[in-house]
């Protein structure tokens, strides 16, 4: 019996790779009472709690449990750690305009978060695998405490060092646009790197101390803060329009900035915005075309910003609600499209 599970047990690492499977010949004990390995319950009997962080997941096959295991694994970090969605966005957004910024481990490390089951955690293995009598497949994956403290702990000293360059960058420039840029990442970074630190004291407790991280962000918050207060935008419009006048509000208070009148501002957005009717000789519906560009410009300094535009069509029954239609498609594209836009020239200025 126990050599036909040892066969079992080769073929299947054949199958789905030696780096996936540590198959052993089963001699696992199985609780009669459950159908189900003794190790499953009591993972710390079979490998040392010390050593690994370990989780365990069953399924109707050895890939479904071992997807499942990992899912289980992930989610240790996805209970104990909130908030991370929108940091990862944001990490995210800003290494895709920023080459410097930018760091693969970093970006791996975040996504031990948010990792889907079918993909693998880093420094994790399956330890065991085995069938209980329920016949079901159980699988037990690891991640190797110490090569992991190793590398996250590499990983946030190399963020520290940009984060150090970013600070310094913010305090020494003239422009209050890229004073704002620099210090709007060295915050994300820090965030970064207390999440990281988060990370590690699920992974490896009491092996790093995780006030460093916490302090940097306190710093980095009040940094970011004192350029905000520096950061005033004024807004130009050629029309009334509060629909559009709110989306752009809302989209640059987003990025960091503050509105006043252009008495106190360092920074001018001018909006222009058209709407016409357009003939379409449609009987069944009213259209109107409508072009929208924002420019920034920096009083005082000689630099110069590209200008935002966008354009597009709208139709509806009556000739009106085709004009608050396109009001509305023109303020969607302020809140996605201008944002990236404006995220793109505080990465492109640093």
């Amino acid at each position: 019996m126990n050599t036909i599970k040892l066969i079992f047990g080769l073929s299947l690492c054949m199958l789905t790779g030696a780096s996936a499977c540590k198959t052993q010949q089963s001699t696992q004990e199985t609780n009669t009472v459950s159908g189900v390995p003794e190790w499953v319950n009591n993972p710390n009997r079979e490998y040392s709690d010390a050593r690994y962080l370990m989780a365990v997941g069953s399924g109707d096959s050895f890939e479904n449990a071992r997807s499942r295991a990992y899912g289980n694994l992930t989610q240790i970090f996805r209970s104990q750690i909130d908030g991370s969605q929108q940091l990862i966005s944001e990490f995210t957004e800003s290494s895709e305009n920023n080459a410097a910024f930018t760091s693969n481990e970093t970006t791996r490390l975040l996504n031990n978060i948010r990792i889907e089951a079918t993909e693998e955690l880093m420094n994790t293995e399956v330890l065991t695998s085995d069938v209980g009598t329920d016949g079901r497949y159980y699988v037990l994956v690891g991640m190797n405490r110490s090569s992991s403290l190793e590398v996250y702990t590499n990983e946030i000293q190399v963020n520290e060092t940009k984060i150090n360059t970013l600070t310094q960058g913010s305090s020494t420039q003239e422009s209050v646009f890229r004073k704002l840029s620099l210090a709007k990442e060295a915050l994300i970074l820090a965030k970064v790197n207390d999440n990281l630190a988060r990370q590690l004291e699920i992974i490896s407790p009491g092996n790093f101390d995780r006030n460093q991280t916490t302090a940097r962000v306190t710093e980095a918050e009040s940094r970011f803060s004192e350029v905000q207060e520096q950061a005033v935008v004024s807004i130009d419009m050629n029309s009334h329009n509060a629909v559009l006048r709110d989306a752009v509000s809302k989209t640059i208070q987003e990025q960091g900035f503050s509105i006043s009148g252009p008495e106190n501002s360092v920074l001018q957005l001018s909006v222009n915005y058209n709407a016409q009717e357009a003939n379409l000789n449609r009987d069944d519906a009213e259209f109107v075309t409508w072009n929208l560009s924002i420019s920034i410009s920096e009083p005082g300094m000689e630099r110069s910003y590209q200008t935002f535009t966008t354009r597009g069509r709208d139709g509806a029954l009556s000739l009106v609600d085709a004009f608050k239609r396109a009001e509305l498609t023109a303020s969607k594209e302020i809140e996605t499209k201008f944002s990236e836009f404006l995220n793109n020239q505080l990465s492109l200025h640093n």
